[in-house]
């Protein structure tokens, strides 16, 4: 575990998977221990001031410190690495993971480009690499990317928005709000409580994008925080609980990704606060998730011409009447000229092939049978001292069903 100490900030290093016990400030471990023991998802406690991080990566900030959580990184090899190969048979080109194998990536550069092929997040837009400066902590350069966001999103020009305002006024304007107008006007005849429709600025989207902004000036180092709050100094700040991330008006799209980011950040301070006056703030992604949204670009990218879903068609392994159960919905579709093949992720390091699950192969044959395919492909993630540097071909023969299985390693960085 590597230890960095920058501007007073406490920041330790760790990969998923990872046993947390040495650090030096022992309120920053308490901090981390009352964390994972109201979030054990996340961390493990394991013993007397150990822990272990899971299967997230991303970052958890305390009073104290804040702990970087990396997923660990492949090292290139001399033999050929595995590869999802059918450029025989098929059109599937033979480069899938060509773009790891020719650069080496560190922890941090590796984190940034997975999240980036991750679905329904801001990363996928993100406007450039902000990661030369190896000095920026990881938090930094999230705020980093979200601010160049804000500054893109500034030039378009702020939306407004058709409000209704609902005051007793002097004059009768909009619609008379009888009721609350007896209410306030009763011995006031001269006043009348209506509401009207005003196109303002001072919306509930801005006010999100602004309310965002003043959460991160408290956790971040960056100065054009400040400088971009002075631009909203019309829009009035609201409840994390009131805010909003999507956007009505088709003329506005451009605001989508700006509105990620806020979820993004707003939802890091939905974590359990310690006891006493420290709170938890946290950024975690799940590798399970980032493994298989992966997996799926890589193939999509290098394999243009041919038919590949992640995540869209699903079915029901029970149907009772009208009632359906069991939904399933394989990780990745692969639609060839002559067949269909269905791919499964699982992030799971697989030293032996007692490490495959029975429950990850039954998955599987379900799968199989539920879409009437003849092939399946599970796909591992390939780190030191994984299983083997060539694919593992089976064949399922069950219930007069043969279906072909291919075991996979994809390398990471």
């Amino acid at each position: 575990m590597k230890r960095i100490l920058r501007k007073y900030m406490k920041i330790e290093i760790a990969h998923e998977h990872e046993i947390i016990s040495s650090l030096d400030n022992d309120e920053f471990l308490n901090e981390l221990m009352s964390f994972a023991e109201n979030n054990p998802e996340f961390l493990r406690i394991v013993g007397k001031n150990k822990l272990k991080a899971r299967n997230y990566v991303g970052l958890i900030k305390t009073k104290s410190g804040v702990l970087e959580i990396y997923p660990k990184v492949s090292k290139p090899s001399n033999e050929i690495m595995p590869r999802i190969d059918l450029s025989k048979a098929y059109e599937l080109k033979d480069e899938m993971f060509k773009d790891c194998k020719e650069r080496e990536l560190n922890p941090k550069q590796l984190l940034l480009e997975l999240l980036r092929t991750l679905q329904k997040s801001p990363f996928k837009k993100s406007l450039k690499a902000t990661l030369k400066d190896e000095k920026m902590s990881l938090f930094e350069v999230f705020v980093e990317m979200f601010l160049e966001e804000l500054f893109v999103l500034l030039n378009k020009g702020l939306m407004s928005d058709y409000i209704k305002i609902a005051e007793n006024r002097t004059t009768l304007k909009g619609k008379l709000l009888f009721n609350e107008n007896l209410k306030h006007n009763l011995i006031h005849k001269e006043r009348f409580f209506t509401e009207n429709d005003e196109y303002i600025i001072d919306n509930v989207i801005n006010q999100t994008i602004k309310t965002t902004l003043f959460h991160l000036k408290k956790l971040s180092q960056n100065k054009k925080i400040l400088k971009y709050l002075k631009t909203f100094d019309g829009i009035s700040l609201i409840d994390i609980k009131k805010c909003e991330f999507s956007v009505k008006n088709k003329h506005y799209s451009y605001y989508e990704n700006i509105l990620l980011w806020c979820k993004l950040f707003l939802n890091g301070f939905s974590f359990t606060p310690f006891a006493g006056d420290n709170n938890a703030y946290a950024l975690l992604f799940d590798m399970n998730r980032l493994f298989e949204d992966y997996v799926a670009f890589m193939l999509k990218k290098h394999n243009p011409n041919i038919k590949i879903s992640a995540q869209l068609l699903k079915k029901h392994l029970i149907k009772d009447g009208q009632n359906e159960r069991c939904l399933m919905r394989p990780d990745i579709l692969i639609e060839l000229k002559d067949k269909t093949i269905i791919a499964d992720t699982k992030y799971k390091i697989i030293n032996k092939l007692s490490d495959i699950s029975q429950a990850d192969l039954y998955q599987l044959f379900a799968y199989a049978i539920a879409f009437k395919v003849s092939e399946v492909w599970l796909i591992y993630p390939l780190f030191d001292g994984s299983l083997g540097y060539k694919t593992l071909e089976y064949n399922l023969d069950c219930f007069n069903t043969k279906i072909k299985l291919q075991i996979l390693f994809a390398p990471l960085g």
